[in-house]
């Protein structure tokens, strides 16, 4: 019956990416491999792929309420940022950055891994102890369930950084505070996590229910009743899965060897090129072995954003 249940559910997920242009032609190659990378090992799966258009067009139509603050967003980065969150919970969706590689079934590995984990998210290997903050990349987001409040938590996050930098005089704005990372990319999906894992066993709604009306205002609960209801102690931790470093981020673009694979993916012009590059690689971490075993996907960090 379990095993029946865990099959209906991540059979509703869908492949989300959401990129500049929807034009292949003004793609670079790399980001056509990694795209074409989900349908095929995914031919099944509904693959949705939204620009700046689709995405504003989504948050008029599910998040009205929210369409001034997420216009009113310094650049596209911070909304692209936003709008994966917003998509996981308004879906059961993996979603991927349109630089990351998929190299298997995703689904396939969700049946075989954490059972009761409704969201996976993952981590690089190790941070730099020069790493002023803490960071959980952001390039891989599965939600095996629409609705969850972890997703709750992350935008509230958002936001309190978001509102905190704009009240702030310019001149109070330092460079690693105003920047993506901070506000809506790693740094803040790490504090959310942290914030999220901290609620005691016997928390009631009250946390939630101030985050969300500090901003989110109460069309969230008429829009989506089962927040008033939801249990925080059974929703907690264990259904937030931290993956190993290995299974998204094997190449580490903090370090040296990764930053010169990432980079030497980027001088590619043809496909050809790459699936050479790959094997070089390959080839070269063999006595690496134990770190690649089990990769689901690859993130490149092409910074296409």
């Amino acid at each position: 019956m379990g095993e029946e249940k865990e099959e209906q559910e991540t059979t509703k997920i869908v492949i989300f990416q959401t990129c500049k242009t929807k034009d292949r032609t003004k793609w670079s190659v790399v980001q056509e491999y990694c795209v074409d990378s989900w349908i095929h090992q995914h031919p099944n799966l509904k693959h949705v792929l939204w620009d700046d258009v689709d995405n504003l067009n989504f948050v008029q139509v599910k998040f009205p309420w929210l369409e001034e603050f997420y216009s009113g967003l310094p650049a596209g980065i911070y909304r692209a940022d936003i709008i994966r969150v917003l998509y996981c919970f308004a879906h059961a969706a993996v979603y991927a950055d349109v630089d990351v590689e998929c190299l298997v079934d995703v689904l396939q590995w969700i049946s075989n891994s954490e059972k009761d984990a409704k969201i996976i998210i993952g981590r690089q290997a190790q941070q730099q102890p020069s790493a002023k903050y803490k960071y959980l990349p952001n390039a891989v987001l599965i939600s095996k369930t629409n609705g969850h409040v972890f997703w709750i938590y992350v935008l509230a996050e958002m936001y309190l950084r978001i509102s905190q930098w704009w009240t702030c005089l310019p001149k109070d704005r330092t460079p690693s505070t105003s920047s993506p990372e901070w506000l809506t990319g790693p740094v803040m999906l790490h504090s959310a996590y942290q914030k999220f894992c901290n609620l005691s066993d016997n928390n009631d709604l009250d946390s939630i229910l101030k985050l969300v009306l500090v901003w989110m205002r109460p069309q969230w609960f008429t829009s989506f009743p089962h927040l008033f209801s939801v249990n925080l102690s059974k929703a907690k931790v264990e259904q937030v899965y931290l993956a190993e470093p290995n299974i998204f981020y094997s190449v580490d673009w903090m370090s040296s060897d990764g930053h010169a694979q990432c980079q030497a993916l980027k001088k590619c012009i043809t496909i050809k090129e790459i699936l050479e590059l790959k094997l070089e690689l390959e080839h070269k971490n063999k006595n690496t072995q134990k770190e690649t075993d089990g990769r689901i996907a690859i993130h490149w960090w092409q910074h296409s954003w």
